[in-house]
């Protein structure tokens, strides 16, 4: 399974949706998270080096701003060697 790193973090003043709160911008990250997981493993989780033998690691770097409810999201590959980082950015790409 490969390892996945999250941080995702919320910029921006409070919005005056009353139904957007502090609990649901949790669920809400929780939720993206959740899917986010979900599809780094599809695409990654059993990909390993064919060289090394390693897997890649993920981190996603986001934020939501609370004003504008966008979520702005990045991922970044850490791997054993350039060739499986630009492999697995393609697999990811897919």
């Amino acid at each position: 399974m490969i390892e996945i790193e999250f941080d995702l973090t919320t910029i921006g003043g409070a919005s005056d949706d009353p139904f957007l709160d502090g609990e649901e911008v949790g669920f809400l990250l929780e939720s993206t998270k959740h899917h986010i997981t979900q599809h780094v493993q599809n695409r990654l989780g059993q990909y390993r080096c064919p060289t090394h033998g390693e897997p890649a690691r993920v981190v996603v770097r986001g934020q939501y701003d609370l004003e504008t409810e966008q979520l702005e999201v990045e991922y970044g590959i850490d791997a054993c060697c350039n060739a499986m980082v630009m492999q697995s950015a393609a697999l990811l790409g897919r």
